[in-house]
């Protein structure tokens, strides 16, 4: 795993930093274990928090395993006089950060006194068992994998389709093998959808969403009022009717707007208003963009951040004609929002703050504080559309 995520040897009585739990392999054998069996002290951090960030930092570690939500809380709590100048690597596990993240966290690391820090991600290691790809020898380059080892079968698809593409042809990489995971832990609809066939090979990839529909309108076919089709929701003047022909009572877009790119996202919302009644009622999710913080790498369309700021999505939204009924913030760092809490709520707060950690913090709270929030989920109408 460290080979292929940041091209380093195991060397004893280094300090690695592990924030991530034990329910997550990333936390618990390839953080922990791999770690004490390299030789190296582990330093557990089970509840990190804005309140005791500083307190492990100060442990000096020279690796971090972390995450893209870790890498904010240390930039936005550190102190700053806070010495870093042990770091030598942080890992990103659970996700990936984008080159402007890396770049930013850089930035941040060297002016704590990291002077040879390196920014790697290491997502994707659990399912692929660690083996499938090596960059020892070679320049380490953010969103690369290295070179594809013996022993591992790998090829190039289109994700859409998974045809397979030509030398050249950028696409999903799928890989085959003996030691690609077995299945999700008693998860077989996970596990479908993360693994397919192809010319009688198994590999690790994405299930087609024709297989999905497939599987879901066999499920479904004695449920009267269910049915699933596959279309792409950008093509102009979609429109989709159900079963009874009546109209949707429910509409739900959830965690998509800011994956069909940024040129496409106001044909997708006309979409969805033409496809409503009065009745019909509209449950969009989606990130609100910060710039400092950045997007996730698979936000980022053809280079185009694809995340909307809350003012943004708010005006287009309007111009689509859509009502808007009701904003809930459905995550919030609690640095955004603290200093708005007053009366009721900074009780309740302190309440609540004696028992849960940070992170159930974040999302209990983040309801009242929609444009402080990282992620809104907004309840339309079908209302007027704006002029102009």
């Amino acid at each position: 795993y460290m080979k292929n995520s940041t091209n380093l040897k195991p060397t004893v009585g280094e300090k690695c930093l592990v924030c991530v739990p034990f329910s997550y392999p990333y936390g618990f054998a390839t953080s922990t274990l791999m770690s004490l069996l390299c030789g190296r002290e582990a330093v557990l951090a089970p509840t990190l928090s804005k309140d005791n960030i500083n307190y492990y930092l100060q442990k000096n570690p020279n690796i971090i395993f972390g995450s893209p939500a870790m890498l904010e809380l240390i930039r936005r709590n550190a102190e700053d006089d806070l010495d870093l100048s042990s770091l030598h690597t942080f890992i990103s596990g659970g996700d990936f950060l984008s080159p402007n993240q890396s770049q930013e966290a850089k930035e941040f690391f060297r002016s704590h006194g990291s002077s040879k820090i390196e920014i790697c991600n290491g997502s994707g290691n659990a399912e692929s068992g660690g083996a499938s790809t090596n960059s020892v020898g070679i320049e380490v380059k953010h969103e690369t994998v290295g070179k594809v080892l013996a022993g591992t079968k790998s090829i190039v698809v289109n994700p859409e389709t998974l045809e397979e593409l030509k030398y050249g042809e950028e696409g999903m990489l799928c890989i085959s093998g003996k030691h690609v995971f077995k299945e999700y832990y008693k998860n077989p609809e996970l596990t479908a959808q993360a693994k397919f066939m192809y010319k009688g090979k198994e590999y690790l990839g994405l299930e087609y969403r024709s297989v999905t529909v497939a599987k879901n309108n066999l499920k479904f076919a004695g449920v009267d009022w269910a049915s699933f089709e596959q279309c792409d929701i950008t093509v102009p003047n979609l429109i989709r009717k159900p079963k009874d022909n009546l109209g949707w009572d429910i509409i739900t877009c959830f965690e998509v707007l800011e994956h069909v790119g940024k040129h496409n996202v106001e044909q997708v919302l006309e979409n969805i208003y033409n496809n409503m009644s009065s009745k019909t009622t509209c449950f969009i999710s989606t990130p609100c963009y910060d710039p400092v913080v950045g997007a996730a790498q698979n936000h980022i369309i053809d280079g185009v951040v694809g995340e909307m700021t809350y003012d943004e999505l708010e005006e287009k939204l309007l111009k689509t004609g859509f009502k808007i009924e009701k904003v809930y913030g459905t995550f919030a760092s609690i640095k955004d929002y603290e200093f708005l809490l007053k009366g009721w709520q900074r009780e309740m707060y302190d309440h609540l703050k004696e028992y849960y950690d940070t992170n159930i913090l974040a999302c209990l709270m983040a309801p009242f504080f929609p444009k402080q929030s990282r992620n809104c989920l907004w309840v339309l109408k079908k209302g007027d559309k704006v002029n102009g």
